[in-house]
């Protein structure tokens, strides 16, 4: 199904464009957070690293006092790994609820967007959408 064939109005088209927009935002603050903290997520493994608290910054946490300036970068990491299991959760349920052909061109869109922002691809982290591009070229099967 093509967003563009989707009629304005209907529930598909409201969903489709509740979920770009909610995908575009949390995009965004990743690619912020992740410079913020100088987090590479285009590097092999720097997603999952974060996702399962094995970078270094979070085992820091606990020498960590309030007030204290690396705090701040601390509270940074847990959003950043907040967002990107967020993210994650979105995708879930826009496959279930717009299939793999309407939500593969969404997060394109999306993606395609942040380049046209100057952020390098695959500065988000989004791993997903690389194995949906995989799934989509494949074809049903």
């Amino acid at each position: 199904m093509d967003i563009q064939m989707i009629e304005d109005g209907t529930h598909i088209a409201e969903k489709a464009q509740r979920f770009q927009s909610a995908l575009a935002a949390v995009n965004a603050r990743i690619v912020f957070l992740a410079g913020f903290v100088g987090a590479r997520l285009d590097a092999d493994g720097e997603v999952q690293h974060i996702l399962d608290r094995d970078n270094p910054a979070f085992r820091q946490a606990a020498a960590l006092r309030p007030g204290h300036a690396s705090l701040v970068a601390h509270r940074a990491w847990e959003e950043l790994r907040g967002l990107m299991v967020l993210r994650c959760a979105l995708v879930m349920h826009a496959l279930d609820a717009l299939g793999l052909g309407l939500t593969h061109q969404i997060t394109s869109q999306v993606e395609r967007n942040l380049v046209r922002k100057g952020i390098k691809p695959g500065a988000d982290g989004f791993e997903l959408h690389q194995q949906m591009d995989r799934k989509v070229a494949a074809g049903p099967g």
